[in-house]
């Protein structure tokens, strides 16, 4: 149960990384997130934990989320690795949470949109990495490296959901 979370942490923190880098989520990083939903979810039953909630809703959450924001890629208003991103991590809050997620990533989104509209103002970093949000940013894009407010929301949309929660890390043991 735990190594599914620290991996589909670090996973959310190897994207997050790789977008304020270059502004590129890898395709790997929402099929791993994806991959761990399944072994988690598989692990969950096995042991007669289930779900937080049912299985059924947590597929539904991450189905409607992939389609919404397919459209949004299809209308170049979000890009590729962050649609995926965002359906992926949907899966693994179900119905029930995928508002907690979605509210805390579009909050974090906001402060992480403020910080670009202060770099393109300001340009305060000199020489900034070709090729890095920063650069982009200040250059005159309006980038937005999605996938540090997608990991940030998820991480609180963990915690605020249950998932480290003490009785049920109790009831993993």
């Amino acid at each position: 149960y735990l190594f599914t979370l620290i991996l589909v942490f670090a996973a959310g923190a190897y994207a997050a990384y790789t977008d304020f880098k270059g502004m590129i989520i890898p395709n790997k990083i929402p099929l791993v997130i994806l991959v761990l939903f399944a072994i988690h979810a598989l692990f969950m039953i096995i042991s007669g934990h289930g779900l937080m909630f049912t299985f059924q809703s947590h597929v539904l959450s991450g189905v409607i989320v992939f389609l919404v924001t397919l459209f949004m890629f299809s209308a170049k208003l979000m890009g590729g690795g962050d649609a995926k991103m965002l359906a992926a991590y949907s899966f693994w809050f179900g119905m029930k949470g995928v508002s907690v997620f979605l509210f805390y990533t579009a909050l974090f989104g906001a402060i992480v949109a403020a910080v670009a509209l202060v770099f393109k103002k300001l340009q305060p970093v000199n020489d900034p990495a070709e090729g890095s949000w920063i650069q982009r940013v200040q250059s005159g894009e309006s980038a937005v490296p999605y996938a540090i407010p997608i990991f940030a929301g998820a991480t609180v949309g963990f915690l605020i959901v249950g998932f480290f929660s003490i009785e049920r890390l109790k009831s993993m043991l």
